[in-house]
């Protein structure tokens, strides 16, 4: 008979052939039983270890994990997804998810580069096209590969930079880029769990 440790291991025997993949098994405290080499260079890199051996995780993740599993009791929020734990650090964002394997836990681990925070632009009242249209000029597009990309004429697109150039102040394409960098790409210390 297997043990749920044993089970657990055996499933994740393929992925171990694979030590690359970052995944980790912990308890449902949240103390770690095994780690890939990519998971531990990841607890690096989005926070302080704690000292003890047998605990390698990071904090946030320790904190995170304990506030999952005291929701897991409430019937309402099971009924919900469950909702990954992003932390944000220079540029990158790392989306750590919680999956349940008998008596101990999986997280599974994916590391992106930040997204740009739109909603921060709401206030400012751009359009869609208006939004498309500064995605394009903060990847460093011409007016001329705008007008590809959108489909549109370059003065359609120069028509759209006057009424950003209005809405946010601003007098040319550099400070306009300048000025919704600013805005929309989280700094270090922005986001959820930031550290």
């Amino acid at each position: 008979m297997y043990s749920t440790w044993q089970f657990s291991k055996d499933r994740l025997s393929v992925s171990a052939t694979n030590p690359s993949l970052p995944l980790a098994l912990i308890t449902t405290q949240g103390r770690l039983l095994w780690a890939t080499d990519q998971s531990l260079a990841l607890f690096g890199r989005y926070g302080k270890c704690s000292s003890a051996p047998k605990d390698l995780l990071p904090s946030i993740i320790t904190e995170w994990i304990q506030f999952q599993e005291q929701q897991s009791n409430d019937p309402e929020y099971r009924l919900r997804p469950p909702q990954p734990l992003l932390l944000h650090r220079k540029g990158k964002t790392l989306q750590v998810r919680l999956m349940p394997m008998g008596t101990a836990r999986l997280l599974l681990f994916e590391e992106s580069p930040s997204q740009p925070y739109w909603d921060t632009l709401e206030p400012y009242g751009i359009t869609p096209k208006e939004r498309e249209v500064v995605a394009l000029l903060l990847a460093g597009k011409t007016n001329t590969e705008m007008s590809q990309s959108l489909g549109t004429g370059v003065g359609t697109v120069q028509k759209h930079l006057g009424h950003l150039f209005q809405k946010f102040g601003v007098e040319n394409r550099t400070t306009l880029a300048t000025t919704v960098r600013t805005l929309v790409i989280p700094p270090v210390t922005r986001g959820s769990h930031s550290r």
